[in-house]
């Protein structure tokens, strides 16, 4: 599996380096490669690729986006986009496209690989804007009411 920062040259055009470090706000590419080294047909191939921890996946950027599927962490696989009921304040039931920043993996159905072929699946995430905790409350001890 490889990372690469998604940058833009000179040019305007993007270009992707290696990602030894990331701050929030960078997009990041994650790619696999899976190369079938076999004689014989790989069937049924479904590669995941997880989502790291502090990472929101970008929409659209699945690569190849056929047959991708995103999960919630769950270990539950659903066609993009993923949709959820959710409840309103007025009590009414309503589906609602989960955001993409909240899939924590995706899969593939990429079917069957030929001996000596190899397939890549890619996706961007963005680094998110991690801010540091607030400072709990000090506790002061009440004088309370005493007379």
């Amino acid at each position: 599996m490889t990372s690469k920062k998604v940058t833009i040259g000179g040019d305007k055009k993007e270009v992707l380096i290696e990602a030894k470090t990331a701050a929030p706000g960078d997009i990041i590419e994650y790619a696999a490669t899976y190369t079938n080294k076999g004689k014989t047909a790989l069937k049924n191939l479904t590669p995941n690729l997880p989502m790291p921890a502090d990472t929101e996946y970008q929409a659209a950027s699945a690569k190849p986006a056929s047959g991708v599927k995103a999960s919630l962490g769950d270990g539950k696989y659903e066609a993009i986009p993923l949709k959820r009921k959710v409840k309103l304040p007025d009590g009414k039931v309503v589906e609602q496209e989960v955001p993409p920043a909240k899939y924590r993996a995706l899969q593939w159905s990429l079917g069957e690989l030929a001996p000596g072929k190899s397939v890549t699946v890619s996706a961007r995430v963005r680094v998110s804007d991690v801010q540091a905790p607030a400072p709990a409350p000090v506790a002061t001890p009440s004088t309370g009411g005493a007379k």
